[in-house]
């Protein structure tokens, strides 16, 4: 039930990127204001993460999720009506700021009923649910939105969070006899210096940062870049996206392997960075679709490396809060990714494609070794 819930939400994440040209010329707007429609939802997304994080700590984290999942639902589907771009901005804002209830607190979720040392591995299955939910999202906007319009595919998401919100609520329940902490403003206000003063906070929670703008902030201009080179439109420009989702798809299914020939989390780390590099490089480089998607694949199987790493030490930084401390972690992931999209045109604009990807790849692996410098990787 954690997994369908996260599903729906992470569908809802991403599926305007690959259609910022047709909505753009359906409402008549110009690709630079369409193309914040990203951050209007990622930048509300992170910032109800705190909220939200703590209230499922008094409340019930189950509890959290299905409200939050039945107002995405609702929200979903005004939007398909939104008349103009000003009514679909205000609406992916507020749907932003619901979603933030979903998927940090299925995570912790997981983390309140999994032991440590089986939890990396149960972590990279809720988060192959997410890589699904992209593909779908990314590929299935690109298919729909080609053959029956934008509003269709916003209107197809929001079909399926309402069944998922409705198996929620008949399926997940709370743990019972828990004790939770009470809600109060003093302590919310307490709660987060503390958990960011926590040994291994500053590279747990300043790598997601850096992850969600690096990783993220291309996303919208893809399907620009594939109309400007010639390379496609929204249907290449959404199959070379679910290059990501497919990497951690990968990924996650030989995890287990992977370790062994690691010889351990922090190596595989460490060729998540080199990964990620070498995908976006080649990226920037592509010459047609294919060979984006390719590239894209590659690193999406790198990131993945690095982000499973940080989200198993998240889950310990303070074993009671774990909801809080979750939502930071996914607050910090979603305001990088909101102030991803204008620093990724500004790069386009001063130094052009391929040095632009090229960077993105060089800062990733730099968080990638530092990561795997600092950590633990299950002592704690």
């Amino acid at each position: 039930m954690i997994s369908l819930g996260c599903f729906g939400s992470s569908v809802s994440l991403r599926i305007l990127d690959p259609l910022v040209p047709a909505i753009a010329r359906d409402l008549g707007q110009p690709i630079a204001a369409v193309t914040l429609l990203t951050s209007a939802y990622a930048l509300p997304y992170a910032l109800g993460q705190p909220f939200f994080g703590a209230l499922g700590d008094a409340l019930g984290k189950a509890r959290i999720m299905k409200v939050c999942s039945a107002a995405l639902a609702l929200l979903l589907a005004l939007q398909v009506l939104a008349p103009g771009l000003d009514w679909l901005m205000g609406l992916r804002i507020v749907a932003g700021l619901v979603a933030g209830g979903i998927v940090p607190v299925g995570y912790a979720i997981v983390a309140d009923r999994v032991p440590m040392t089986e939890r990396p591995l149960a972590l990279s299955r809720l988060m192959l649910t997410g890589f699904i939910a992209q593909l779908v999202g990314l590929a299935g906007s690109g298919i729909i939105g080609d053959a029956f319009g934008w509003r269709a595919v916003i209107g197809a998401t929001a079909l399926l969070v309402t069944v998922t919100s409705l198996l929620l609520l008949i399926k997940l329940k709370p743990r019972a006899g828990v004790v939770r902490p009470p809600l109060t403003l003093s302590g919310a206000v307490k709660l987060y210096p503390r958990l960011l003063s926590r040994r291994y906070a500053a590279i747990c929670y300043g790598g997601a940062a850096l992850e969600g703008m690096c990783l993220f902030g291309v996303s919208p201009f893809i399907a620009v870049l594939f109309e400007e080179r010639h390379m496609g439109g929204v249907r290449e420009a959404g199959y070379a996206l679910a290059g990501l989702g497919i990497g951690g798809i990968v990924f996650t299914m030989v995890l287990t392997w992977l370790l062994k020939l690691c010889r351990g989390a922090r190596n595989m780390t460490r060729l998540g960075g080199v990964l990620s590099v070498a995908g976006f490089a080649a990226a920037g480089l592509a010459a047609s679709w294919p060979q984006f998607a390719a590239a894209f694949f590659v690193a999406g199987c790198g990131f993945y490396m690095t982000h499973n790493a940080l989200v198993t030490q998240v889950t310990e930084l303070d074993p009671q809060n774990r909801g809080a401390a979750m939502s930071l972690f996914a607050f910090s992931f979603f305001t990088g990714q909101a102030l991803g999209p204008p620093l990724f045109a500004l790069g386009l604009q001063s130094v052009g494609v391929a040095v632009t990807f090229a960077a993105v790849g060089v800062l990733l692996l730099g968080m990638s070794w530092t990561a795997a410098r600092v950590l633990p990787f299950g002592r704690v």
